[in-house]
C-alpha cells in the first residue's frame, strides 16, 4: 500500500521529531500524574 510506504519513509526521515514527540508525551504524562 502506498500510504504505508509513505509513512515508513516519513518515520525514517524524521526519527528526531518522533523522539521529540515521545519526550513531549512523557512530559505530559508526568504532569498529569504528579
Amino acid at each position: 500500500m502506498v500510504v504505508d510506504d509513505d509513512r515508513e519513509a516519513e518515520l525514517e526521515e524524521g526519527r528526531m521529531p518522533l523522539l521529540d514527540h515521545l519526550i513531549e508525551l512523557r512530559n505530559r504524562l508526568m504532569w498529569s500524574i504528579g
